[in-house]
């Protein structure tokens, strides 16, 4: 850790000849040369963490030190840090996402869910997780409902809760704005159905999936069509400014709806989306967002920092 500790004692050793300051022993004996003499003199050294409250050290803390590095050990560090700790400021906003990615292990993502939310006594506001299951959902679903539903921001990537999870948890989010489900591949077009009638405050919808497999030939007739998922974002999100369906199986129809009912939608990814088409006046509308991210990336893009095999030669050749 780069902060100091609170306070310390020094122990400093003074002589009398050279300090001038060290107390005879008796009458008649100061100046006669007698034996040096020690001094304990407590030095109390001032740091910055003594003028500032648990809860201000809390949300400096926050902003710069993992959570998972305070929750194992910034306790330790001094008395000020152990206060900070403690304030359920400082676990308002818990990002473990790196850690978890780290440890790849359901089961202690869950734990390390359920640990850090209790510590943060209601006022949990953001939960950045990866890989975590019913059990974490429904912990945070219990400790949010009680204190005033403060949670808006919810991204558990690659988790294994099912539908049956979200439909029974999503009326405690009822505040969430930002969301990201992306490759959950247990919530099928009813759990997205049953989150977008409980959380009526989405702005921000992360729902990309795995690739899979190219299409032969480009051909739609040859690629499966499920415009379920881009229908139920349709009918029931309708506040939403920012949306990524990342290699959705969903076509114009699917796309067509997004774009009718969500009227407030400035960025769209759709990347590898293939059974979009984008025909009619669909592309037109698609780029007037303020972003759009189609469904097949630019071969040819002049952004490429690996050319590979199609590199272009300008100069001029004698055949």
């Amino acid at each position: 850790m780069e902060f100091a500790a609170e306070w310390s004692v020094r122990s400093v050793s003074l002589s009398a000849s050279s300090a001038g300051r060290a107390r005879p022993r008796g009458d008649g004996e100061g100046d006669a040369g007698g034996d040096e003499e020690e001094e304990v003199v407590v030095v109390y050294e001032w740091r910055w963490t003594e003028a500032v409250s648990p809860e201000i050290l809390a949300l400096l803390l926050r902003g710069r030190v993992a959570a998972d590095d305070v929750a194992r050990g910034a306790a330790q560090v001094c008395r000020a840090w152990t206060q900070a700790v403690a304030s359920p400021d400082m676990w308002g906003d818990v990002d473990i996402e790196a850690w978890c990615r780290r440890v790849n292990w359901r089961a202690r993502a869950d734990a390390a869910v359920r640990r850090l939310v209790a510590r943060a006594q209601g006022t949990l506001r953001r939960l950045s997780a990866y890989r975590v299951g019913h059990a974490a959902l429904t912990y945070v679903a219990a400790r949010s409902d009680p204190w005033g539903k403060l949670l808006n921001v919810l991204q558990i990537p690659m988790s294994e809760i099912t539908d049956q999870a979200v439909e029974k948890h999503a009326e405690c989010l009822p505040v969430l704005n930002v969301l990201d489900i992306s490759n959950c591949l247990n919530i099928t077009p009813k759990g997205i159905e049953a989150l977008g009638r409980h959380c009526t405050l989405l702005v921000q919808l992360k729902r990309n999936m795995p690739p899979p497999d190219l299409p032969q030939g480009f051909n739609t007739a040859a690629n499966k069509v499920v415009e379920e998922e881009a229908l139920a974002v349709a009918n029931t999100m309708p506040m939403l400014e920012q949306l990524e369906l990342a290699y959705g199986l969903f076509s114009d129809l699917g796309l067509n709806a997004i774009l009718t009912k969500c009227q407030l939608l400035r960025t769209l990814d759709i990347l590898g989306c293939w059974n979009v088409r984008l025909e009619g006046d669909i592309e037109e509308r698609c780029c007037a967002l303020q972003s759009f991210r189609e469904p097949w990336e630019p071969e040819y893009g002049t952004d490429s920092s690996s050319g590979g095999d199609y590199e272009v030669d300008d100069t001029d050749s004698d055949d």
